[in-house]
């Protein structure tokens, strides 16, 4: 299994695209439902700066995964794909960590 990150946030995307694929709480189930068709094991996390889905695959490649977000957030997939990232294997943990951390953040520190 490939540990992938597919990410939107607050250093490739204007404050509008990043309110376009924001998850509010109560529509989580939804977005994990939507997100079902082409990622089996996956971790969606959205806040006011940053919407990320992790998930594990056969291939580090999006498998499906950014032509999903768009679909369910209704934004082209070439609008989306132009102010997102990805990152594969050891990436995604470095990626996690410093998230987790605070040190990736818009302000350092925030968690």
């Amino acid at each position: 299994m490939h540990l992938n990150v597919l990410g939107v946030d607050y250093r490739t995307a204007p404050l509008a695209m990043r309110e376009k694929v924001s998850v509010r709480p109560e529509r989580l189930p939804e977005a994990l439902l939507a997100l079902k068709r082409s990622v089996r094991y996956g971790v969606l996390v959205s806040t006011c700066n940053r919407t990320e889905l992790y998930w594990t695959s056969d291939t580090s490649r999006s498998n499906g995964a950014i032509e999903s977000l768009a679909g369910y957030f209704g934004v082209p997939v070439t609008e989306l794909a132009a102010c997102s990232w990805e990152a594969h294997e050891e990436e995604v943990m470095t990626h996690l960590f410093r998230t987790a951390a605070g040190l990736d953040s818009l302000i350092v520190g925030e968690y």
